[in-house]
């Protein structure tokens, strides 16, 4: 499974970070969590189809996905999970009424 590669724990880190800071619906919360949950997304290093060049790349014959764990593989994943679980349509949403919306993510270790 991905999510257990340095990858998918540090995106979820940063995704679970904007959840708690900048949806503050329960439901809504609840809604794009599951959405990324096994039930909904199929973490299996046999999906290349969704994640290929995201978290990593096929290098085996057998077509299974071998997981990265560069900056640029934190930052697809990321991406893919916020558009997947549709956080970056709701923070989108927020940039037009609020300029300060705070959609970054602190780097690691506080230090930009």
């Amino acid at each position: 499974y991905l999510f257990r590669s340095s990858a998918a724990l540090q995106a979820l880190g940063a995704i679970g970070f904007l959840l708690h800071t900048k949806v503050h619906e329960a439901i809504e919360r609840q809604k794009m969590i599951e959405a990324m949950g096994e039930k909904k997304l199929d973490w299996k290093r046999s999906n290349a189809k969704d994640w290929t060049g995201v978290i990593g790349q096929v290098k085996d014959e057998d077509g299974m996905v071998s997981p990265a764990s560069s900056r640029q593989a934190i930052d697809g994943t990321i991406n893919f999970l916020k558009t997947r679980c549709g956080l970056e349509q709701y923070l989108g949403q927020d940039d037009d009424s609020n300029p300060e919306n705070g959609s970054e993510i602190p780097s690691a270790g506080g230090v930009e």
